[in-house]
């Protein structure tokens, strides 16, 4: 497999100015930044291997060397921290935004069935295939591709009800009116069966998806363009631009689940999130709860079990 290639991210996003830092190895990206001092150029770092990744609420990150992509970017916002409620949403989005254009769309798919590659019935000695709207095949395909990509509140990417990406923002604030932003993402591209022993979740990853490899610097280029449009978006419009591309990729809305905050844990249907990023629980009461943070997830009972 390729390496990661900073020349080549650099010289083919298309989105202005910006530095790379590419290590072969290294503790934490989000660490690695944390220590440079801000400037006015976006900065990013890449690295092969993370030695001490890490998630949200402190949970480790495993990151094997020369398979997926541990980037992270540092950014000064002039938001306060409240304006910032969200930010992991909109990061999941640009992610998803990424995806999409290296994983086969449910249009194609409905085109691949209307070409012949689907059901078809038996016509004098040959296969004329169903149009589109009869095919069972395609009526599979259609629903598994709008449902395909998802976002798990607050910042896990689901493909397939397996974890593809996950987020991790750290903001710092520097005064009133401004603060220092660290976005850290995590997505796995050509990690193939063999890491269960490491991984206590279910996952997935573009290779598994779609059973070929990526060159991750065409990965990279694409994610790194995607990231900071939707960051621009983000400081015009904040999170309410977004609340509607979001319900489309809502992962728990409607199942029954269960949301962890420290010791205390809530049950109940989920209802979306609020114009300020919050996950909206119904209580078996009727009450409605409302999170900021937590770890919410959907009971074994209800989620479908990976094969």
């Amino acid at each position: 497999m390729k390496p990661l290639d900073k020349n080549y991210i650099i010289e083919n996003a298309r989105c202005g100015k910006f530095i790379i830092d590419l290590f072969p190895t290294i503790d934490s990206t989000n660490e690695y930044l944390k220590g440079l001092p801000l400037e006015d150029i976006p900065r990013f770092c890449l690295a092969e291997e993370q030695t001490v990744g890490r998630g949200r609420q402190g949970k480790s990150w495993h990151s094997p060397s020369g398979q997926n992509i541990y980037l992270s970017y540092r950014y000064s916002s002039q938001k306060n921290i409240r304006d910032l409620s969200g930010l992991g949403l909109i990061v999941a989005l640009a992610v998803i935004n990424t995806l999409k254009k290296f994983i086969p769309s449910e249009a194609n798919q409905i085109f691949d069935c209307a070409q012949g590659m689907g059901p078809g019935l038996a016509q004098g000695g040959r296969v004329t295939p169903l149009p589109p709207w009869q095919s069972p095949h395609c009526l599979v395909t259609r629903q598994a591709a709008r449902n395909k990509f998802k976002i798990k509140w607050p910042n896990d990417v689901i493909v397939d009800d397996k974890k593809i990406a996950g987020v991790l923002v750290d903001v710092q604030a520097k005064s009133n009116d401004s603060c220092s932003v660290i976005i850290g993402v995590g997505l796995n591209v050509n990690m193939q069966d063999g890491e269960e022993n490491h991984i206590a979740q279910y996952w997935n990853s573009m290779y598994k998806i779609t059973k070929k490899s990526f060159d991750r610097n065409e990965i990279c280029t694409v994610l790194i363009e995607s990231l900071l449009e939707y960051l621009r978006k983000f400081s015009f419009v904040g999170l309410p631009g977004f609340i509607q591309e979001w319900k489309e990729f809502d992962y728990l809305f409607g199942k029954k689940t269960d949301v962890c905050v420290g010791e205390e844990r809530f049950i109940g249907i989920a209802k979306g999130i609020n114009q300020i990023g919050q996950l909206q629980l119904e209580l078996p009461s009727g009450e409605v709860r409302v999170f900021s943070s937590g770890d919410a997830s959907v009971p074994l009972s209800e989620e479908p079990r990976a094969l």
